[in-house]
């Protein structure tokens, strides 16, 4: 089901994309995206295997109710990192409640950037700034920003999809492929690109491919990312004044008191 509703929105946003629709066209492919994440969460349970029942409630969890877990799928899906360990600290990198960033990349304090895009998509927004003052913010500003290009995230579910390894046999084939498996900090991309090759190879024994799509194969062998079912997904708190305390030592350091 959620591969047909990610196919769904995908489908629309390229209608809306080729009419010039690009406002709406935007919210269909930030939808197509945490959708798709959902599915990528449910594989990750198949990878991880659903003895530990604790971990289990934790991915489904993640990809039922929290938008920011389903937002850094998304983005780690497109960062294609190379190792486990580049996933972590991007992960934890883009999970801070608060953050600095500008010209100097510590001028001003921002809200989390995934959910904040997010609604910047979505909503007419009143903000408030950290100088005090405040603006109407409006989705027609960013709607300029979106390009005719589906989130790696999507591509992958739906290849994944029409080769058949979202069916219940498939979800199986991945599940005995990848018992056993121990992801570290050190597990490079490639040992994660045999995997997926593994997974192609068992499901193909069993089943007629000459419909697959060299298209299909590719990206799924090539963009099926890490798991992420032992990285730390949940908001990180941040207070401004810990901000402030780093800004104003910034400041110091490059220009001075």
């Amino acid at each position: 089901m959620m591969h047909e509703h990610t196919e769904c929105l995908h489908q629309d946003f390229e209608a809306l994309f080729q009419q010039g629709r690009l406002r709406s066209a935007a919210i269909l492919r930030a939808f197509a995206g945490e959708e798709a994440s959902k599915v990528m969460i449910l594989l990750d349970v198949a990878r991880a295997g659903w003895g530990d029942q604790e971990r289990v409630q934790r991915l489904l969890r993640r990809a039922m109710y929290d938008h920011l877990s389903r937002g850094l799928y998304v983005r780690v899906y497109e960062g294609q990192p190379a190792s486990m360990q580049e996933v972590r600290e991007f992960v934890d990198a883009m999970r801070q409640e608060l953050y600095l960033d500008g010209p100097n990349s510590f001028d001003w304090i921002f809200r989390n950037e995934i959910e904040s895009s997010r609604e910047d998509l979505l909503y007419v927004d009143y903000v408030e700034t950290e100088d005090g003052s405040s603006y109407w913010n409006s989705p027609a500003t960013h709607e300029r920003f979106i390009v005719d290009l589906s989130p790696t995230i999507v591509r992958v579910t739906l290849a994944l999809g029409r080769l058949g390894l979202l069916s219940l046999e498939g979800l199986k084939v991945t599940h005995d492929t990848w018992r056993g498996q121990v992801v570290t900090e050190h597990t490079h991309w490639q040992q994660i690109r045999q995997l997926n090759l593994d997974v192609l190879k068992a499901y193909a024994t069993r089943h007629d491919v000459n419909q697959w799509s060299e298209e299909d194969v590719s990206t799924v062998l090539e963009h099926w990312c890490f798991p992420l079912f032992d990285v730390d997904l949940r908001r990180e708190p941040v207070t401004t004044q810990k901000l402030k305390e780093v800004q104003n030592s910034r400041i110091e350091w490059e220009f001075g008191n």
